[in-house]
């Protein structure tokens, strides 16, 4: 559990994609697009959490959604949103025609004055689960210090 001092002198994050079981540290996260939980007003975020969910938020993007950032984003999603995903390979081969553009715009959007564990170093999928119209992917992410966060996204997808 972090502490006020984790945070003193860091940029912090509103945390949009919380882990559903947070007591399982070390191990991979299940992670959910969740802002805020009844009982709570939200949480903040820093470190490689934070990397993590900049990483997702570019893949989520659909490129040219942004009216004022036609170049953030992927593919990924749109490729999702068109059917084109029939099985896992078809889905690693979004993954990594977006990896690309992931480590770009991380890197455009970093400050020197960042701290390494909040820079991009590396991103592996690990593995794929497509079953109906839900898709996981499990995700191995390495900053710039060398942490390494391991998580899980489930993902809806339309069936054609």
């Amino acid at each position: 559990m972090s502490t006020v001092a984790d945070y003193v002198g860091r940029k912090v994050d509103v945390l949009a994609f919380r882990g559903i079981f947070p007591q399982l540290r070390g191990k991979d996260q299940i992670l959910a697009q969740q802002m805020v939980r009844p009982g709570d007003g939200g949480v903040v975020t820093a470190g490689i959490q934070k990397l993590a969910q900049k990483v997702l938020l570019i893949l989520f993007t659909k490129i040219g959604s942004r009216l004022y950032a036609r170049s953030e984003g992927t593919t990924f999603m749109i490729e999702a949103q068109r059917g084109w995903w029939r099985t896992p390979a078809d889905v690693s081969q979004s993954f990594y025609a977006s990896r690309l553009d992931i480590s770009r715009q991380c890197r455009d959007s970093e400050a020197s004055d960042d701290p390494l564990d909040e820079r991009w170093g590396s991103l592996e999928l690990e593995g794929v689960t497509l079953s109906g119209d839900k898709v996981s992917l499990r995700l191995s992410l390495v900053s710039a210090a060398g942490s390494t966060y391991s998580f899980l996204t489930p993902i809806p997808v339309p069936i054609k």
